[in-house]
């Protein structure tokens, strides 16, 4: 394969480390297996026009995108309008769809299985035409986002700590909206404080994302405003996977789902892949089976 890779070097994990090194050990590792692998290494500013000339390349079969869930995110936009596969550096704060894929985390690692990877089709979603790899998310999510945003963080693990202390403010004093939430054509008002939909409903016994996602379905989830001590009971079940023992969360699937903001003073922010969106009143959410496609690494057991 000729694979294209894209590295924002001001994106995730690599604005901490030595992101030349690190291009030359992907280029050794794609090499080995038998790939031509052209390497460009930009700035955040440069990322989208960066992504446009690869997604035009009639070259290319591989657009290998690396940085922050943002520039992911975007190259899957890219990769979903042209055909072509995309490969996933797994670089962001939680590599939560790198999760899905079964990737390994470690950088070294995740060169490794994704130089022997086979490209696989996995559902994406989108709202309002906007493509999602993970979720979107209306309430506490994007309140915790906006806070820890407004701080500042040099690494990686600054931003996980942030994001702790983002999450605790946001229990304490948790949003609540009333939403008209439609599932497969049918409609229901609801006041609520947290709602994800995500690209396949989420695995069990770890941190909410899908297992390889391809199930052609949306999960739906909702709580109502609770009290803090609650709310941590429910972030916690979240994180270890057990949320389908916690009677405060409900979860549903659905085709297509519309999300509409009927409070016209108090709009609540919303994330896309954890991309803050602001402003936008209704949202139109669909899956589209097998999509994308991917590179996905044979599992451990694969004789391959």
């Amino acid at each position: 394969m000729h694979i294209c890779a894209l590295l924002n070097k001001d994106g995730g994990t690599l604005k901490t480390i030595d992101v030349d090194q690190f291009a030359r050990e992907l280029q050794q590792g794609f090499e080995a297996q038998g790939h031509k692998i052209d390497i460009q290494i930009v700035a955040g500013d440069q990322l989208i026009d960066g992504l446009d000339k690869i997604a035009k390349s009639e070259e290319c079969d591989v657009l290998l995108a690396g940085g922050g869930d943002g520039t992911i995110s975007a190259a899957a936009q890219y990769c979903w309008q042209s055909d072509k596969t995309l490969g996933v550096i797994p670089a962001g704060t939680m590599n939560l769809f790198a999760r899905s894929l079964g990737l390994p985390l470690d950088l070294n690692d995740a060169t490794v299985a994704l130089a022997q990877a086979k490209p696989t089709q996995v559902d994406v979603g989108t709202a309002n035409d906007r493509l999602f790899l993970h979720q979107i998310s209306v309430g506490m999510h994007p309140k915790i986002v906006k806070l820890r945003d407004q701080q500042q963080h040099q690494s990686r693990f600054q931003k996980i700590f942030g994001s702790l202390k983002a999450a605790l403010t946001t229990f304490n004093q948790p949003p609540s909206y009333r939403i008209e939430l439609e599932l497969d054509g049918h409609a229901e008002q609801e006041k609520l404080s947290l709602i994800a939909v995500s690209n396949n409903k989420y695995g069990r016994g770890h941190m909410p994302y899908a297992d390889l996602p391809q199930q052609g379905e949306l999960g739906v989830y909702t709580a109502r405003p609770l009290p803090t001590q609650d709310n941590l009971k429910l972030a916690s079940d979240l994180i270890l996977g057990t949320w389908d023992t916690n009677p405060d969360l409900v979860e549903r699937s659905a085709q297509t789902v519309t999300l509409r903001f009927t409070d016209r003073k108090n709009t609540p922010d919303v994330t896309i892949d954890g991309e803050l969106v602001t402003d936008q009143k209704e949202f139109e959410i669909k899956i589209h089976p097998k999509a994308l496609s991917v590179l996905v690494p044979a599992p451990p057991h694969s004789s391959n």
